[in-house]
């Protein structure tokens, strides 16, 4: 129950959901990941 808990509170930080949802499609690099978004250039 507590990894279960632990895993919820990491994806309820916006920029971890983000990143979950960007890998749900298959791998990709920091690069990639880093690129993909405008706030994070």
């Amino acid at each position: 129950m507590s990894e279960n808990l632990t895993t919820l509170s990491a994806l309820a930080e916006p920029n971890r959901l983000y990143i979950v949802e960007l890998l749900r499609d298959g791998p990709l690099t920091v690069g990639e990941i880093a690129g993909s978004s405008p706030s994070w250039n």
